[in-house]
């Protein structure tokens, strides 16, 4: 059977072309399918224009496949890995305040044809279930965000999984830093432009919606859907891992554009105030063992512990 590599929410396709690049230099002995989750037609057009000539119909990856899917669901049980960069923060999230010694959701109502935010009672049994499990005590007025629907994916890429791995790239946090006293306007973001926006009723629908993701939630997901936690760690930790070979391969060589260029990219990824603590790693697996990890996650503290657990 193929290792089945599905990355959902590929966006321009530069990951897709990367890791394509690289699995075709693995030659005949690995035989693998890649699958692009993506459920926008003009993206899934875009990304085949990025990939041309890295699908079957042109021959030239000639150990594998690339294909589309508009969801998970028409996936069966795949032996493989799942592979989310930057997506959960791009899923629409549930924003609650903390005033008035309650928590309540933040709505969007009309008032005088203007759209505004108002506080409602939480009717939702989940999402009250979500509010409970933030530390309390909180100052007021506390805003900040519970994704449910984050979770539900996570959920659904576990029943797609027969066995191997769910890896997930990703701003956020634990819990507790999540909801971090300090942190009392949440972590919703709004880009135009690649420019930071303020007003969320501006450009509607054309303004990119993010919010930080909370990884101990997003865990719990994957363990009550029948997963392992495998390992959890920073940008800047997975590429000491992940680069640590390559690094020592230039002990004994001559300096050169290549090594320069890789060198400044690196340091770029990995730098504390830059990408490095930012971004998240997070590896999840079925039906795998539990020993052998990724080198990404050689230099990764205890999983457990740094989400809280």
């Amino acid at each position: 059977s193929r290792f089945t590599i599905v990355e959902a929410g590929a966006e321009n396709g530069q990951l897709a072309s990367d890791l394509l690049d690289r699995l075709s230099q693995a030659g005949p002995a690995i035989r693998w399918c890649y699958v692009i989750v993506e459920p926008n037609k003009l993206k899934q057009e875009q990304q085949r224009q990025r990939l041309r000539g890295k699908s079957d119909e042109q021959e030239l990856v000639p150990t594998g496949s690339v294909r589309w899917v508009k969801s998970l669901d028409e996936l069966g049980p795949i032996t493989g890995i799942i592979l989310g960069n930057e997506l959960l923060d791009a899923i629409p999230t549930r924003v609650v305040e903390f005033s008035e010694d309650r928590w309540r959701e933040v709505c969007v109502t009309l008032e005088d044809d203007s759209f505004k935010f108002g506080l409602e009672p939480i009717k939702d049994q989940r999402l009250a279930a979500g509010v409970d499990k933030i530390p309390l005590p909180l100052p007021q007025p506390y805003r900040t965000e519970v994704n449910l629907a984050a979770t539900d994916w996570i959920g659904d890429a576990a029943k797609t999984l027969r066995c191997g791995f769910i890896l997930m790239i990703d701003y956020g946090y634990s819990r507790n830093d999540y909801y971090s006293p300090l942190r009392r306007e949440g972590t919703v973001a709004l880009y135009r432009s690649q420019q930071r926006q303020e007003n969320m009723f501006e450009a509607i629908g054309e303004t990119d919606i993010t919010a930080h993701v909370d990884f101990t939630a997003v865990v719990e997901a994957g363990l009550e859907a029948g997963c392992q936690l495998l390992g959890f760690t920073d940008q800047h930790h997975f590429m000491i891992g992940a680069g640590e070979n390559r690094m020592r391969s230039f002990e004994n060589s001559e300096g050169g554009q290549d090594r320069d260029q890789f060198l400044r990219a690196y340091k770029t990824l990995m730098h504390p105030e830059m990408m490095g603590l930012a971004f998240k790693y997070l590896l999840m697996g079925k039906h795998v063992s539990t020993i052998a990890k990724p080198t990404g996650f050689r230099y990764a503290s205890e999983a457990k512990k740094a989400l809280g657990k």
